[in-house]
């Protein structure tokens, strides 16, 4: 049938309605064959995609192909107004690297109806203005100048402003239900190329100082006044395959034990700085990256760096633009990035923090993702633990019967736990972000989740404006 789709898999997958529903699960409806042969071997004229190849400076048909047709998550799939799509809206100013906004038109051949049968979406443009920080965010939301704005504000430090200007800006508040398990993780590559730090990083007991060396209530009274508590990762009490060790161990500030392990590591030299040195002579530093949009990582860096240079280790802390900040882990170039720890309420599809499979937020090693992804023909061997949670991940996503799989999950967590690979601040808590007054059909509270592609699960293309 012309209208019918069947996938095949060689084996069992329990998961697989899951996934595609996922963003990362885009790949099945992303790329519209007719336009996109042009860009690809195997269907397009070989001279003519050697031109287009050269005439658009790309390195190779697979640049060409990614910068026509985009991808998951990458600012191309938001550039080409000449892409065909199955979305509600249609790029007409595209997102590029000099943009100022981004404007999308409805799709007049939307494949979705209501249940009065009027074609959708609703509202006829989308407007996205480019701001580069938060502040600016935050002033154009209480200005009024946004109609919908649920990323960047939600921090609750910024509520008494926003609560103070609902009326003059004529927006209302809009409540999240975090799904995440940390505001902010830190995630060491442990495939980082310096191999003093690559040593250091794969030490449980350095991870474990680390740890232990941050007061991280007072981060919580600082950025977060008070709405929080110390966590680490994985998922929340409230969920079914919450693991109490993942959640909770070396939580408690402790600069005497940090300073012990530290020593029985073999750090026990240091500079006239007072910082920790290697074997070869040389400072134990660390570069620390978060985006540069998320200004509340860069100040939680900021009191880890303070803390660490208590027991001898040098953090120094870099914003970069959210771009850059991608690249820089697909290339491997990262030593140590803070970023959100999703799976808190939905673990089953947000596994990057326990195991490298996500391609471009498991930052704890993207090497070890892409051979996991390519069956060991790319990127680099994992661990053995980290092998065997991939071999049992794997086996999970084939078991469709949930009383055998939740035994695999249970150990795959407990298997994280006992590895103790990415450290956790502060436990996720709901934000809240603004709509235009007039702007209908939002719920309230939104469930704010990766997985979810918040807002996107809400069907935007149902808001309208009253």
């Amino acid at each position: 049938s012309p209208t019918e789709v069947s996938v095949t898999f060689p084996a069992p997958y329990g998961r697989f309605l899951s996934a595609i529903a996922a963003p990362t699960g885009q790949h099945l409806t992303l790329f519209q064959k007719a336009y996109c042969s042009q860009f690809h071997p195997a269907y397009a004229d070989q001279a003519a995609l050697d031109r287009m190849v050269g005439d658009g400076q790309h390195a190779d048909w697979t640049a060409l192909f990614r910068d026509r047709c985009g991808d998951i998550e990458i600012p191309s799939r938001w550039a080409n107004p000449e892409r065909p799509v199955l979305d509600p809206w249609v790029v007409v100013d595209g997102y590029t690297g000099s943009a100022t906004r981004v404007v999308m038109d409805r799709n007049p051949y939307f494949w979705q109806i209501d249940t009065a049968g009027n074609q959708l979406p609703y509202v006829d443009r989308l407007v996205f203005p480019v701001i580069s920080d938060e502040e600016t965010i935050l002033l154009s939301a209480i200005a009024g100048n946004l109609d919908l704005q649920l990323r960047r504000i939600t921090d609750v430090a910024n509520r008494p402003a926003l609560v103070a200007n609902m009326e003059r800006g004529g927006y209302e508040m809009v409540f999240m239900a975090d799904s995440d398990s940390n505001r902010v993780g830190l995630w060491f590559n442990l495939t980082v190329k310096d191999e003093n730090l690559r040593e250091l990083f794969r030490d449980r007991r350095f991870r474990e100082a680390f740890s232990v060396a941050i007061d991280r209530q007072e981060i919580i009274d600082a950025i977060y006044l008070g709405a929080s508590e110390p966590w680490q990762i994985g998922p929340l009490p409230e969920h079914p395959m919450y693991n109490e060790q993942l959640a909770t161990q070396h939580l408690e500030l402790d600069p005497d034990r940090a300073n012990a392990l530290l020593d029985e590591i073999g750090l026990t030299e240091r500079d006239s700085a007072g910082f920790r040195l290697f074997a070869d002579g040389t400072r134990v530093s660390i570069a620390s990256e978060f985006p540069v949009q998320n200004d509340g990582d860069g100040d939680v860096l900021q009191f880890v760096a303070r803390d660490l240079k208590d027991v001898g280790i040098e953090v120094t802390v870099q914003g970069l633009e959210r771009t850059l900040f991608y690249e820089r882990a697909v290339a491997n170039e990262h030593v140590l990035h803070a970023r959100s720890v999703p799976g808190g309420l939905d673990p089953y599809d947000s596994m990057r923090a326990i195991i490298a499979e996500h391609p471009l937020d498991s930052r704890q090693s993207l090497e070890w993702q892409k051979w996991y992804a390519t069956g060991g023909s790319m990127g680099e061997e994992p661990t053995d633990s980290m092998k065997r949670r991939m071999e049992l991940f794997d086996q999970w996503k084939a078991t469709a019967d949930a009383e055998a799989a939740d035994p695999i999950f249970r150990e795959i967590l407990q298997i994280a736990a006992d590895e103790f690979e990415v450290i956790g601040i502060a436990k996720s808590g709901g934000g809240a972000g603004i709509r235009k007054a007039n702007l209908r059909n939002v719920p309230d509270p939104i469930l704010n989740a990766w997985v979810f592609a918040s807002p996107a699960g809400t069907l935007v293309q149902q808001y309208f404006y009253e």
